[in-house]
């Protein structure tokens, strides 16, 4: 497998797949489209830090 195929393949299996669901959903389906309120994405975004902290709070107790 050529480079150009490694990475085309990659694109597609992981890239490209990874994506769709998030494309799913009503808050890109409107980001997209331009119409995501201010609030929302806010709120997106402290749902999304609280998630990501509170998995790497309990990493680090495993490991700790």
């Amino acid at each position: 497998m050529g480079n150009e195929a490694f990475v085309e393949s990659v694109m597609h299996e992981i890239i490209f797949a990874g994506r769709r669901p998030a494309d799913e959903q009503p808050l890109f389906q409107r980001a997209s489209a331009g119409q995501a309120f201010k609030k929302r994405l806010a709120g997106f975004a402290v749902q999304h830090y609280l998630s990501n902290h509170a998995i790497n709070k309990g990493l680090a107790f495993l490991h700790g």
